[in-house]
């Protein structure tokens, strides 16, 4: 909800959204308090698993270059944009459904490398 512009709907069709409205407040640099937001709950997130034994440098990493990429300046959907239609619409659906489905089965799998007492079934 932080990062969200007044857009987040509480259900479909739903007239109750929520969001803080920062993307219209401060522009792409709300980029940067998205990304202060998200290193502060992975510092968190550093806590438990490093009592455990679980390093999650490959995680933090692999986050950092998320984060990089979603940039305003660096994102591959600034290109998309330019694109003539309906290929950027395509390609943009394409890409958002990628970047939902993929990044966590990453997030996923390199935790489960590390927790030897956890029995994935595809490891």
């Amino acid at each position: 909800m932080p990062v969200h512009n007044a857009d987040l709907a509480l259900y479909p069709y739903s007239g109750i959204k929520f969001g803080w409205g920062w993307w219209a407040k401060y522009g792409e640099w709300s980029w940067g308090i998205e990304v202060a937001f998200m290193a502060v709950l992975l510092a968190y997130a550093w806590v438990k698993p490093k009592a455990q034994g679980v390093n999650l440098t490959w995680q933090v990493l692999f986050l950092s270059f998320t984060a990089v990429n979603m940039s305003p300046w660096l994102s591959p959907m600034k290109h998309v944009a330019t694109l003539p239609e309906p290929w950027a619409h395509l390609i943009h659906g394409f890409l958002v459904t990628v970047g939902y489905v993929i990044p966590p089965l990453i997030l996923v799998w390199l935790y489960a490398r590390q927790r030897k007492d956890v029995k994935w079934y595809w490891a």
